[in-house]
């Protein structure tokens, strides 16, 4: 296999040693890592290996020689409220010439700047963003041993408001707390989960901090229907877009829904496929959890298609107890008999979805059965 090679330089070893291990706790990509603090040094390594990505201080740019194809230069003076800015790479070769008279280092356009300040989060972002540009046959990618299925559980319920959203967090975070990689994808419009703070319904629990939790950051995130389109391409840009786009709450981690509905109605069952399957490649994932909607387009395929299980979050009231009913008979009718097979009828009693922690051992009860 291909190794994915990053390389950090720059002249303060501490900061050196910190971001190395920010990245390799952080980073999905199977990539190694190596920092060093003189430029000669790096760039006989970087002769023999080709790095992916060369991350270096800005500070460390006189006297680099070389051809590196990305670029991630660290600025000491640059705002760090600013974002990282590509760089015009169209000078001419006097233009390339450092204060030795040496040839500064050959790049292509696949260059940023950012401060070398800015948190871990938005560093990784800008790195996973410059191997997104670099070629498939570049990117090395580990291949699961033997067949990698992520297991697949779907919350549906033709009666909202009964707690779905909230049962397919608690879920999330009970697995997580297991020991087991969870994903979580949300298909409703407008839900207003970007940045997840809480599980939703409960009223007072601790606040997650986020400081990328505005109205400004969140719409940097296109999240889902950005994923859905990268799953057509080849498994290795999928696994760097998937990266690039997966948000963490707690050991939880989630994919941004969308805010326009009709983006979900516009995916197809194809796409819905070819996306499922990409995750199930990437051997990433124990589990994947889908708190579905009728915001999605072919419902009915994407459950059957999807689901290891189906959680059908119903009411005690006789409305919820109707619709429940006409939902199963209009299964039958469409032919659904193993979709019900697979189906749970569950009701979150209302005094659970005021405490995080009753709806977590709640979900581990429904995990252990």
């Amino acid at each position: 296999m291909r190794k994915n090679i990053l390389i950090i330089c720059d002249k303060d070893e501490v900061y050196c040693r910190r971001l190395d291990a920010e990245l390799k706790s952080r980073l999905m990509m199977q990539t190694e890592i190596y920092c060093f603090t003189r430029t000669d040094l790096m760039m006989e390594f970087a002769e023999k290996e080709k790095p992916l990505v060369l991350v270096i201080g800005e500070g460390m740019l006189d006297g680099v020689t070389g051809s590196y194809e990305s670029m991630l230069i660290l600025e000491d003076d640059l705002d760090p409220d600013d974002e990282a800015e590509k760089v015009d790479c169209s000078e001419t070769d006097e233009d390339n010439e450092n204060a030795s008279g040496e040839a500064s280092p050959a790049v292509s356009d696949h260059i940023r700047r950012v401060s070398k300040y800015r948190s871990a989060e938005v560093l990784i972002s800008n790195i996973l963003e410059l191997c997104a540009e670099i070629p498939d046959e570049r990117i090395g990618v580990r291949t699961a041993v033997g067949t990698h299925d992520t297991r697949k559980t779907v919350f549906y319920a033709p009666v909202h408001g009964k707690g779905q959203t909230s049962l397919c967090m608690a879920m999330a975070l009970n697995l997580a707390e297991r020991g087991r990689r969870v994903l979580v994808l949300n298909l409703e419009p407008c839900s207003g989960w970007s940045v997840p703070a809480r599980i939703p319904c409960t009223p007072n629990p601790p606040v997650q901090q986020d400081d990328e939790d505005t109205e400004e950051a969140e719409d940097r995130w296109e999240g889902l229907s950005e994923l859905v389109y990268h799953a057509s391409g080849s498994e290795a840009k999928f696994r760097i877009h998937l990266e690039r786009l997966v948000r963490k709450f707690s050991s939880v981690d989630y994919i941004p829904p969308v805010r326009i509905p009709g983006k979900l109605r516009s995916i197809g069952r194809k796409q819905w496929q070819g996306l499922l399957r990409q995750i199930d490649s990437c051997g990433i994932y124990d589990d994947l959890l889908i708190d579905l909607t009728d915001a999605a387009e072919g419902l009915e395929n994407f459950i059957v298609d999807a689901a290891d299980i189906i959680y059908t979050v119903t009411g005690e009231d006789p409305v919820s107890e109707r619709r429940q009913r006409e939902y199963e008979k209009g299964l039958l009718l469409w032919g659904g008999k193993d979709i019900l097979y697979r189906t749970k009828k569950v009701r979150v009693p209302d005094e659970l979805r005021g405490s995080e922690q009753k709806l977590m051992e709640f979900a581990g009860t429904l995990i252990d059965e």
